[in-house]
C-alpha cells in the first residue's frame, strides 16, 4: 500500500499524508483532492446512468419501429406508387 500511496504522490507532485509518530493523517492538499476525486466519481456515474436511460430509450423507440412498421405497411392499400412516396423508409 504504501508503495501506491509513493506513486499517486509522485504523480501529483505533492505529500499526501503527514505522519506524527504512528499516527497517519491526510494533508491539506490531500482533502481537497480527494474532494475533487469524489466529484470526479459522482460526474461518472451521473454518465453511466445516463447512458443507460438513452440505451432504454433507443431500445423502446426501436421495439416501436418495428411494430409499427407492419402497420404502416398495410394501411396503405393505394397504388405501389403513391404508397411509396407517402411511407418512411426504414
Amino acid at each position: 500500500m504504501s508503495r501506491l500511496i509513493a506513486d499517486l504522490q509522485k504523480v501529483v507532485g505533492f505529500p499526501l499524508f503527514q505522519k506524527s509518530g504512528r499516527t497517519i493523517k491526510p494533508t491539506d492538499e490531500a482533502l481537497v483532492l480527494m474532494t475533487k476525486v469524489q466529484q470526479s466519481f459522482i460526474g461518472l456515474e451521473e454518465i453511466t446512468s445516463f447512458s443507460a436511460q438513452l440505451q432504454e430509450a433507443e431500445d423502446r423507440q426501436v421495439f416501436r419501429s418495428a411494430r409499427s412498421r407492419p402497420l404502416a405497411t398495410r394501411s396503405c392499400r393505394r397504388s405501389s406508387s403513391t404508397c411509396a412516396r407517402s411511407s418512411p423508409t426504414w
